[in-house]
């Protein structure tokens, strides 16, 4: 296994991970007061972590720097009180590098990562563009954010075992596939996977976030 990286920022995270809405104004920029009394609502009843900008929250229908000035207002918003992850997921790696170093200048919990989209992309293009952001960022935990339905493709379990196992800031995948028996691979790739619940639109109860340890 990797050695870890002196000074990572890596909390862990346990319980439900909530995946944040972005509420819009009428003049279709977000809505910050809107952000902050969900925000609130969900701290007050004990949401465990707060994922950004993901699926759910719209990021990548976002320009660049209007992704960076919502996940500076949910960082702002958060104050530590809970570890916020943000999205940095885009369809070119430099876009997501410059997010993830953004978010990780903010003091994010973690980052995650979805596949880029629109060209479907074999395994070691895959495997290129995950280890060049988690290098641009290597204090800071990231997950890959395997989302088949959105994407177009799935990243496959080889390309999270390697990137586990290879980079040590790499520490687990966001699943939002359909299946549930699509988690099991995953969570037998290492020695130990400790399973995160955050629920997807079709199922609650299944097992999203996975924390793994490398070979």
């Amino acid at each position: 296994m990797p050695e870890p990286v002196r000074g990572m920022n890596m909390p862990e995270l346990r319980g439900t991970v909530s995946s944040l809405a972005t509420p819009f104004a009428p003049d279709q920029r977000p809505d910050v007061a809107a952000l902050g009394d969900l925000i609130e609502f969900q701290i007050e009843r004990g949401i465990d972590a707060i994922f950004a900008l993901g699926t759910v929250g719209e990021g990548v229908l976002m320009g660049l720097d209007e992704r960076m000035n919502v996940a500076e207002t949910v960082l702002d918003l958060v104050h530590g009180r809970v570890p916020a992850i943000v999205h940095c997921g885009a369809a070119d790696t430099q876009s997501s590098i410059l997010l993830g170093r953004h978010a990780a200048g903010l003091g994010a919990a973690a980052v995650a990562i979805v596949a880029p989209y629109f060209y479907r992309y074999e395994k070691l293009a895959l495997e290129r563009h995950f280890r060049s952001i988690a290098e641009a960022v290597p204090h800071v935990a990231v997950y890959i954010y395997d989302n088949p339905e959105r994407v177009g493709y799935s990243i496959g379990v080889e390309v999270v075992r390697d990137l586990v196992g290879q980079v040590s800031n790499i520490r687990g995948v966001k699943d939002t596939g359909d299946s549930v028996a699509g988690s099991r691979p995953i969570s037998r790739m290492s020695r130990r996977a400790s399973r995160y619940s955050c629920g997807t639109t079709s199922s609650f109860s299944r097992p999203s976030w996975w924390a793994l340890e490398g070979q």
